[in-house]
């Protein structure tokens, strides 16, 4: 009998698990492996074949990656909702800054204006960048990382 290879019969001992019931993926042995070599941005067949060295196939495998693949998505667009809401405060921060000066006040200067048109800027690119990184993380290659 080869140790490395899985058994082709059910055996006739009782090992004391219900095996009716399935383990969730993240309960799994090997989950966090998986979650890993995800994260990092391995490819699928990699992470596939990393699985199948360890004696992990089929279904359970494709369980295995894609609660990884989730969290994997989850973990960018949580960098991203950041992004966004910072974007968010700035362009409001901006606006509120330039109206009450504007209409409340009745003034305008180039001290204030330089500051509301910086904020607005960079608001709408962080605003841009974490929508887009929101959308789009399900394509999103490489590690995690790199999305900070």
């Amino acid at each position: 009998m080869n140790p490395y290879a899985p058994p082709v019969r059910d055996s006739d001992v009782d090992d004391g698990h219900n095996h009716e019931s399935p383990l969730k993926p993240v309960d799994h042995p090997l989950y966090d492996l998986v979650l890993r070599m995800v994260l990092w941005g391995e490819k699928r067949d990699e992470v596939y074949r990393r699985l199948e060295v360890n004696g992990v196939y089929g279904e359970v495998a494709d369980r295995l990656y894609e609660q990884a693949r989730a969290d994997r998505i989850r973990t960018i667009r949580s960098v991203c909702t950041r992004k966004l809401l910072i974007g968010v405060v700035l362009i409001l921060a901006a606006a509120i800054a330039f109206s009450v000066c504007w209409y409340g006040l009745g003034f305008s200067s180039r001290r204030l204006l330089n500051p509301c048109f910086a904020a607005f800027g960079i608001g709408s690119w962080k605003f841009i960048d974490g929508l887009s990184g929101y959308l789009m993380a399900p394509n999103k290659t490489g590690s995690v990382s790199d999305v900070a």
